[in-house]
């Protein structure tokens, strides 16, 4: 049997799949991992010479909407809040580390990703960029042999209002293997308690992440599999209970990522490809269940993860900016929610964000 035609089959498929994977690595995070090494991580002294007490401002960057609360955003992994008209420095990396998806707990504290060449950590820090605490220990030097095989990658993290924190994480590891599953775990345990796992995830693709916590129990989130075609697509996942099979809100090929609730629940923000290489802002009614018909914001955009303001009032999302070479700017759709065809503008000009990571709005 182990010379015969069809085993052989089997391998390469397996084996071209697990190159995809390598090369894609974690394709829900969209970031590649970059080449910088976070030398800091596990070390919290290191951590607390990032913060800055919002000393500088992001370079270039323009604020043509007031827009209503503050926004917390990356750019080329330094940590930038906007109030008003107003940019300001939050949190700058130090040597060798990047800050990424940062995400708003209900107590006004931040949680942001520290990212490395090889594993990466959350951390909470408070609204003026003090770091508080490491919430994960993910770099070999603090677990168990110090071999590479037992990094692990943690991302795209949300905190429910029950003070819930939700998070894509690479367990259970099955070697060099990255496919992200969503976990949570109470934002105040330590570092070394357990979460609990939610999602298994299908193998060689990513996995599951970006999960949006619901109020009345059960998360949202992005699960990546492999189609009739072997490609590689997204479905927004429902499930209400641990581990539970729970059931799709999107078709597989409508390649639907990166969802967001508004405040009340009633409508969910997504960006969909169908498989292609632009893409589509849409936001559909949300009955605790299914989704309803699907309305499109923005079409034939480099659009990346739509965000509602506090107060519901309309969202913003990452896309190139008007001007060329301006990189990933800020863009506000006021009304989102309504049947209307609201219009988009661009809020802010010029900041080149890192297109990776969601900000997070808080009142």
């Amino acid at each position: 049997m182990s010379s015969s035609p069809y085993r052989g089959f089997v391998e390469d498929r397996r084996e071209r799949r697990r190159r995809v994977a390598l090369f894609l690595l974690i394709p829900a995070a969209m970031a590649g991992f970059g080449t910088a090494v976070y030398a800091a991580l596990g070390h919290l002294r290191h951590l607390d010479a990032a913060t800055t007490g919002s000393q500088g401002t992001a370079s270039g960057g323009r604020v043509a909407v007031d827009l209503p609360g503050t926004l917390t955003f990356a750019q080329d992994g330094d940590l930038y809040r906007l109030r008003g008209t107003t940019i300001a420095e939050v949190l700058a990396h130090p040597s060798g580390a990047r800050w990424m998806q940062p995400s708003a707990a209900p107590d006004g504290s931040l949680v942001v990703v520290a990212r490395g060449a090889q594993s990466s950590d959350l951390i909470e820090v408070d609204p003026e960029g003090r770091v508080l605490r490491r919430l994960t220990a993910d770099s070999a030097r603090t677990l168990r042999g110090g071999s590479l095989e037992n990094n692990h990658w943690a991302f795209h993290p949300r905190v429910g209002q029950d003070g819930t924190l939700w998070y894509g994480y690479d367990a259970p590891k099955d070697g060099f293997r990255v496919d992200l599953a969503v976990w949570s775990r109470s934002l105040g345990a330590s570092s070394s308690a357990a979460g609990r796992r939610w999602s298994t995830p299908h193998g060689y693709t990513g996995g599951d992440v970006e999960p949006v916590p619901l109020a009345g129990g059960g998360v949202i989130f992005t699960r990546y599999a492999v189609d009739a075609q072997e490609h590689i697509r997204a479905q927004l996942w429902l499930q209400r209970t641990p581990l539970e099979q729970g059931h799709a809100l999107t078709a597989v090929g409508d390649d639907c990522s990166q969802p967001d609730l508004a405040p009340g629940g009633g409508t969910l923000a997504m960006v969909c490809t169908a498989g292609g290489q632009s893409a589509q802002l849409e936001v559909a009614g949300f009955d605790g269940q299914r989704l309803g018909a699907a309305r499109v914001l923005a079409s034939g955009c480099l659009c990346a993860f739509p965000t509602w303001a506090p107060d519901g009032s309309g969202l913003v999302y990452l896309a190139p900016g008007a001007v060329a070479g301006d990189g990933f700017d800020l863009w506000w759709i006021a009304g989102a929610s309504s049947t209307a065809q609201p219009v988009a503008r661009q809020a802010v000009q010029g900041l080149a964000l890192d297109a990776t990571s969601r900000p997070a709005w808080t009142r």
